[in-house]
């Protein structure tokens, strides 16, 4: 099973300092709560490990702190790349804004090096093309 079916299955919570949670809390909790959860989760988890003389291929319930912490840090991972697709896209937003600014300097840079009538010439090309047709 998934562990986000086990873990509705389960009807798992997720004691927060936001109070318990449910599963789909959690992708609303800001990093800093996601994290200091997946520690005191951890902790929790060290507390309840006991020594085991059974042969490591013998197969070992996952208990409910092992699933609480493997939805935990897929959850942080999850988030911890959305942000920085964030602020990729928002830095690249941001040097197209400036690469725009930078190339209106420049268009306005050349026009000023043109010489007055080359000026003059374009103008009256642009109010000869805006004119009013005649009928």
């Amino acid at each position: 099973m998934e562990p986000f079916e086990h873990a509705s299955f389960l009807k798992l919570r997720f004691a927060t300092t936001k109070g318990e949670l449910a599963t789909e809390d959690l992708w609303a909790l800001s990093l800093h709560t996601l994290d200091a959860t997946a520690k005191t989760v951890y902790r929790a988890l060290l507390g309840e490990q006991e020594e085991s003389f059974l042969p490591m291929t013998m197969p070992r319930k996952t208990t409910h702190n092992e699933l609480r912490l493997a939805i935990l840090k897929h959850v942080i991972a999850w988030r911890v790349e959305k942000d920085l697709q964030a602020r990729t896209r928002s830095e690249a937003q941001a040097r197209l804004s400036r690469l725009k600014e930078l190339a209106i300097q420049k268009q306005d840079a050349n026009w000023a090096a043109q010489s007055m009538e080359e000026l003059q010439g374009q103008i009256a090309t642009l109010e000869s093309a805006l004119a009013p047709a005649e009928h």
